[in-house]
């Protein structure tokens, strides 16, 4: 969805290699006159926010109402509060015992303890709040998102050339403990980095919400180690890219990708999932359209509506409002659906 950052991060992967065999993906449940149904959302810029000039890799709610973020580039994480002013902000040391050299995920233990995934040394930090080394965990993959689910912390992994062959990791004693949770097959060279992209949500009750952001249209509840899989809600637009999907291998090709939904948050009020997806038209300055759309817990469409800014993160606020960061790093509290 943001396409600069995208190829960076997920196209370098996906041109070393990827999944060959048959397509397993369902076809989705396709949200008939979505534009139609869907309200027009209001957003407020948050200057103060956008001044800070976080480039956003992580966006995760934390218990009291907070936001965590990580800024990947500065290296940088930093703790919002309710309101959205700033609590707390560690910068990363890239070297020595804490050392993080590309941080790419990052949750909250505790109020004095972060997990922090590092992509390129392939390793999982326990930091202090105050920046203390608290041990390492390596891993033989590179991570990409790091989440503490009850009592469990589990790390997605970003797939390459279909390694490694399973989409969820148990981190235990020091240990990466594979999970029952195989990768998705599509054809062609490119397809599978993205078909296998995940993003995790935890629940109160420890469970891990798992959604594909690209090509597969379902999710997961992982409830130590009992899988129930659902079929995601698209935009009707969407068709003809779920039907006549075509390799990823230029920037242009990004228009044309099938979207699911990206950055996914847990409605705390509601138990709501709430997601951001492209509509699948234009908007007046050419870029994609984006949409938050809100699902039950059995991913049952309930309602969405259009953003007026190009959508990137989204978290949640309050039952009725997210906090929403576009492409462009600019920052807004938007009316959620």
């Amino acid at each position: 969805m943001n396409r600069s950052r995208m190829l960076a991060s997920v196209l370098a992967l996906a041109l070393a290699g990827g999944a060959c065999a048959a397509p397993d993906g369902t076809e989705p449940v396709y949200i008939e006159d979505f534009v139609a149904r869907s309200s027009l959302l209001s957003c407020d810029p948050l200057p103060e926010l956008t001044g800070e000039g976080w480039v956003v890799e992580d966006v995760v709610p934390v218990d009291g109402g907070r936001t965590l973020l990580l800024s990947g580039q500065m290296g940088e994480v930093a703790l919002l509060g309710r309101d959205l002013s700033l609590l707390w902000r560690l910068e990363l040391e890239e070297e020595g015992p804490a050392g993080v050299g590309s941080p790419i995920s990052v949750d909250l233990v505790d109020d004095s303890t972060l997990l922090v995934g590092d992509r390129g040394r392939q390793l999982v930090k326990r930091i202090g709040t105050g920046g203390e080394d608290r041990g390492t965990i390596r891993t033989p993959f590179f991570p990409h998102q790091v989440r503490l689910a009850g009592e469990n912390t589990y790390l997605v992994p970003a797939v390459l050339a279909g390694y490694p062959d399973r989409l969820l990791y148990l981190l235990r004693d020091g240990r990466v403990e594979e999970q029952a949770l195989g990768l998705r097959r599509y054809p062609g060279m490119t397809h599978g980095a993205f078909a296998n992209r995940l993003s995790a949500v935890r629940r109160p009750d420890g469970h891990l919400i798992l959604m594909h952001a690209f090509y597969i249209p379902e999710a997961y509840r992982w409830d130590r180690g009992e899988v129930a899989r659902y079929r995601v809600p698209v935009p009707d637009a969407m068709r003809p890219f779920f039907r006549d999907p075509r390799p990823v291998e230029r920037e242009e090709d990004m228009a044309h990708i099938p979207v699911v939904g990206t950055s996914p948050y847990l409605d705390p009020g509601t138990g709501n999932m709430i997601y951001i997806t492209r509509t699948g038209d234009t908007a007046p300055d050419g870029t994609t359209r984006k949409a938050l759309i809100r699902v039950d817990s059995t991913f049952q469409y309930l309602r969405s509506g259009i953003l007026p800014v190009d959508a990137l993160f989204a978290a949640p606020l309050g039952p009725d409002s997210a906090v929403v960061v576009s492409n462009q790093g600019v920052w807004h509290r938007c009316a959620a659906p």
